[in-house]
């Protein structure tokens, strides 16, 4: 006989069609070629697609033990297999078109269990999503989980500033739009999505002794015509054995291109931007000449211009109390030697040169005249603000670049579970230059690239800057520089933790030298969390930065997290006197956002 009552059923809704389509394909396949993790995976997620569209799932009593059913919402028709209801909602339409509302499912289980066993339906809550306005607080959003230290983010953006044209908030699983993007984490659903190929496109790959696998392309992985199993573009040519060991350059689509050409395709059509203009061509399309609010703080205000850069500063962040007289640079913009705007062996000479040298490294700036004087050879052209590519300021400077470029697109085994950490960027940055940097294949990083910027938009909405305009994540992560210093993301990395060649945590650092580094992004995907990934990501991160000498690392956190960056992270606050110290440093930085830091080399 049956229990007294069914098992409850707790199926979360979720907005997941792929999982229903790839799910009713999967049953298709005999059931020894189905008998992988990924299968239990797809029937969770199918399950989830069901409960969001209102399925009424209930519970039979089918000879002495509980069987699953599922109902339509549309037709009342019942189904005794998820592979059926799986069928019906695609011939329904359940699959095609966009989500409409975020919902919450709890599936009830009734007080008492009557004698002819009866459906259970779901009891449904409508959770409207609700746009906040500017002055809204956000500490609701939490960016950490408190009870694990597991961070999503290091920042929660929400204000009243012109810098941001929209609120910074983390989305909850339970939107739509997460669950759609939670098969970003390797090339093929990103391929998928950037309308390059199609779902099911077929792809094959010769191997040894003119062995050829043919395979069909899934959201998630690539369907073995042979087998019926699962495999990453990796493991798939490593099953065609092909020994070449360059996936996208082995697996080819049915009209001849590679995977690499069509990462190599989806690549330009997402860095087709609008180029960035320079400061002066915005100054024409604007009426002020500086930047509207405060680079340190990210408010508006009453501001001190500054005479060299469009930066704008408040008095009280830049620890001054009268507005100085004539002519005034900004920290960022004074030599590291004299500390002054003009050059202090030019002045005494009655030479009013005044040129600059900008390290490529730690991003200061030096008077050429002072760098004379202190008998440095080691200045490339001696033009007015030289900001000479490759150009360093001291021996440590240069061996860091060298140390980080050694770096970038070699994976660290960190941890068990085949987790590995990669440094990475953009060959196309300002940073350096396509002939500096050996890849393995034109595009693998930038792919990578691609991906991680892809889990941070999962995890933020876009930030978009008022004075360019530009998209600033896509700008960190493919570290793209400007004249104006807070939009100036030149030397920034991005580190990405992959698991079994999945991406599920990413940061971007950028390195000042030996004195400090920053962190202003930190995500993990949502599925991963409570896992300790970040804590992964972030012991690496400190690791390899105590390697190279760094002597203290900075964050922006928002303030509903920041007792878990500093409980769990061992951050600190930064103190007033503690911001002045780096005042002459372009640290990204949000409005309303919390900067904390912490000692690495003691």
């Amino acid at each position: 006989m049956a229990p007294s009552e069914p098992p409850p059923i707790n199926v979360e809704a979720q907005w997941c069609p792929e999982a229903v389509t790839e799910w009713y394909n999967l049953t298709s396949l005999p059931d020894y070629k189905r008998q992988c993790a990924l299968s239990r995976d797809l029937a969770l997620q199918a399950k989830k697609h069901l409960c969001y569209l209102g399925w009424n799932f209930w519970h039979v009593d089918k000879k002495g033990r509980w069987e699953l059913r599922y109902t339509s919402p549309i037709t009342g028709k019942n189904y005794i297999s998820l592979r059926r209801a799986c069928q019906g909602c695609i011939e329904e339409g359940g699959c095609s078109g966009n989500p409409q509302t975020v919902q919450e499912n709890t599936l009830v289980r009734p007080p008492s269990l009557p004698k002819k066993p009866r459906k259970y339906t779901t009891k449904t809550r409508v959770c409207k999503r609700r746009t906040r306005d500017d002055d809204e607080s956000s500490d609701n959003d939490n960016d950490i989980d408190d009870e694990s230290g597991e961070a999503s983010s290091s920042i929660s953006m929400h204000g009243k500033g012109k810098v941001l044209s929209s609120i910074r908030r983390t989305r909850h699983l339970g939107e739509g739009d997460s669950q759609h993007h939670r098969g970003r984490a390797t090339v093929i659903p990103w391929l998928i999505d950037n309308n390059v190929v199609g779902l099911y496109s077929a792809v094959f790959c010769y191997g040894a002794n003119n062995l050829v696998k043919t395979g069909k392309l899934w959201r998630s992985a690539i369907a073995c015509d042979c087998c019926g199993m699962l495999f990453s573009p990796t493991r798939f040519e490593a099953h065609a054995r092909c020994h070449k060991h360059r996936p996208t350059a082995s697996i080819f689509l049915e009209d001849g291109r590679s995977l690499l050409d069509c990462q190599k395709q989806a690549l330009s059509s997402q860095q087709n931007l609008p180029p960035l203009m320079t400061v002066e061509e915005e100054m024409n399309h604007r009426e002020y000449q500086n930047d509207s609010i405060c680079a340190v703080c990210r408010y508006g205000g009453e501001l001190v211009l500054c005479d060299r850069c469009p930066s704008s500063f408040h008095l009280s962040c830049l620890g001054l109390e009268n507005v100085p007289d004539g002519d005034w640079f900004c920290p960022t913009c004074c030599c590291k030697i004299c500390k002054q705007p003009r050059c202090t062996q030019d002045r005494a000479k009655n030479v009013d040169v005044n040129s600059v040298l900008v390290c490529h490294q730690c991003e200061g700036k030096y008077h050429i005249g002072c760098l004379k004087a202190l008998g440095y050879t080691n200045m490339g052209k001696e033009q007015d603000h030289v900001d000479n590519e490759n150009w360093f300021c001291s021996g440590d400077c240069e061996k860091m670049f060298l140390s980080l470029q050694k770096l970038v697109g070699k994976a660290i085994n960190v941890g068990a579970d085949d987790l590995t950490w990669t440094l990475l960027q953009s060959v196309k940055s300002d940073s350096s230059s396509e002939s500096d940097l050996i890849w393995d294949g034109p595009s693998q990083i930038e792919n990578k690239l691609s991906v991680a910027l892809s889990l941070l938009r999962e995890c933020f909405d876009p930030v978009i800057d008022a004075f360019s305009g530009r998209e600033m994540i896509a700008d960190v992560v493919f570290s793209r520089g400007s004249e104006l210093n807070r939009l100036n993301f030149r030397g920034f990395y991005t580190v990405v933790l992959e698991k079994d060649e999945k991406v599920v945590s990413v940061a971007t650092i950028r390195i000042f030298g030996k004195r400090v580094a920053e962190i202003p992004f930190v995500a993990t995907r949502m599925q991963c969390r409570r896992q300790g990934m970040c804590g992964i990501l972030m012991r690496e991160i400190e690791k390899q930065l105590t390697y190279l000498g760094v002597e203290r690392l900075v964050l922006p956190s928002s303030r509903n997290v920041v007792d878990t960056w500093t409980k769990s992270f061992d951050f600190v606050r930064m103190t007033r006197s503690d911001k002045y110290q780096f005042l002459d440093y372009g640290f990204l930085n949000f409005e309303g956002t919390i900067m904390c830091h912490k000692p690495l080399v003691r």
